[in-house]
């Protein structure tokens, strides 16, 4: 199920939905759209890049985040202190944290020629790196030239 939006030149598009479930991570929530920062990033070599779409450069990208519900792996917590013991040594065991909804998705769209991309986060802080798990072609706008103030 997709929304409907205006473009930027006022065409009508529809918005195909992301997806809802990742087979790896299951049911994913997905936040509204937002606009995205603006970046624009100076390499090494001298040369800058830009934020802005690969495919048309359209300067004003969406970006939405998902949520899918994660369980911790048990780890160990401090039930005794050494203070508490006989012995004087801290006691130790495995518990089994509470799950929650975790930010572990993000997605991109250009509202201008509709290209859109959706990720899971990999690593440890959901830094830049991702896998692509979702991606909906650019569509090539289908319109008629402005007939306002023609003569022929």
């Amino acid at each position: 199920m997709g929304a409907q939006e205006l473009d930027p030149d006022g065409i009508r598009r529809i918005i195909p939905a992301l997806p809802e479930a990742d087979p790896v991570m299951g049911e994913i929530r997905w936040d509204a759209w937002e606009r995205a920062l603006r970046l624009t990033i100076c390499l090494s070599n001298g040369t800058q890049a830009s934020t802005d779409c690969e495919t048309c450069a359209y300067e004003e990208l969406r970006t939405a985040r998902g949520k899918t519900f994660y369980t911790p792996e048990p780890s160990y917590v401090r039930v005794a202190s050494s203070t508490q013991t006989r012995d004087g040594r801290s006691k130790w065991q495995k518990q089994r944290h509470k799950a929650y909804w975790a930010y572990t998705h993000w997605a991109q769209r250009c509202p201008a020629c509709g290209e859109m991309f959706a990720w899971r986060r990999i690593g440890p802080h959901g830094g830049p790196s991702g896998e692509q798990i979702f991606y909906h072609p650019y569509e090539v706008a289908k319109k008629s030239p402005p007939t306002e103030g023609m003569l022929f």
